[in-house]
């Protein structure tokens, strides 16, 4: 497919263009996939590295000095995530030892019925 050198010489329109065919591309091949005429099953993950190649360079030229601000790191809230759990794994430890009876009163209780 497309060369990131070929893909920088292409003007910022001629980029969207051929997104939007290589797109309608994609489309047409995963058809011929489910209707068993695709001789050539890489051609659909070449394509669709062809497009994300086009989409990063086209964000890298629209972007002042092609970099934009990184979005923040999810670990703080899976460190969150994971406290809660921990919490409410300590809270059913303690009100199960809480609404635990003894053995001898269980077997007591037992013997009535």
């Amino acid at each position: 497919m497309l060369k990131v050198a070929d893909i920088r010489a292409l003007a910022p329109e001629e980029m969207r263009e051929k997104v939007e065919s290589l797109k309608r591309d994609l489309l047409n091949l995963r058809v011929d996939l489910r209707m068993g005429k695709l001789e050539r099953h890489a051609t659909i993950r070449e394509v669709k590295k062809t497009i994300a190649r086009l989409l990063t360079i086209i964000r890298e030229t629209d972007s002042e000095g092609g970099k934009q601000p990184v979005k923040k790191a999810i670990e703080p809230k899976k460190e969150i995530k994971k406290e809660v759990k921990v919490k409410k794994e300590a809270e059913k430890k303690v009100t199960k030892k809480q609404t635990a009876k003894p053995a001898a009163t269980q077997k007591a209780e037992k013997v009535k019925k």
